[in-house]
């Protein structure tokens, strides 16, 4: 987990103001990211203690990407929101619904 620290010294998470454990990871790709998500999903829908931040901070986000990729979490409210001039997005977890959110997104992407 990393935080990227920004050129005027704001850390991702406090700019989306979510925990400081909020894990970072640079966007790759569609399949980069779904894995990511399915494998923070899992570790949050674990958590006993309530220290797994229910956040996931992606950065090198473009408009296409976000787009293209992101959008269907804000479109169907399990929470995304972005930060274009960072080129951040912020997505939000929550217990059972990003499973089947990643298993919809994975058939949609099938389509495409």
């Amino acid at each position: 987990m990393t935080t990227q620290w920004l050129a005027n010294d704001t850390p991702s998470y406090k700019l989306f103001g979510v925990p400081a454990n909020t894990p970072e990871y640079r966007f790759r790709n569609e399949q980069q990211g779904t894995r990511l998500l399915a494998h923070e999903h899992d570790l949050f829908e674990q958590d006993q203690s309530g220290q797994q931040s229910q956040y996931v901070i992606f950065s090198n986000v473009d408009d296409k990407t976000y787009n293209r990729y992101f959008i269907y979490f804000h479109d169907h409210d399990r929470g995304s929101e972005r930060t274009p001039q960072k080129r951040l997005a912020l997505v939000k977890m929550t217990i059972n619904e990003l499973g089947v959110a990643t298993e919809e997104l994975n058939v949609n992407l099938m389509r495409n």
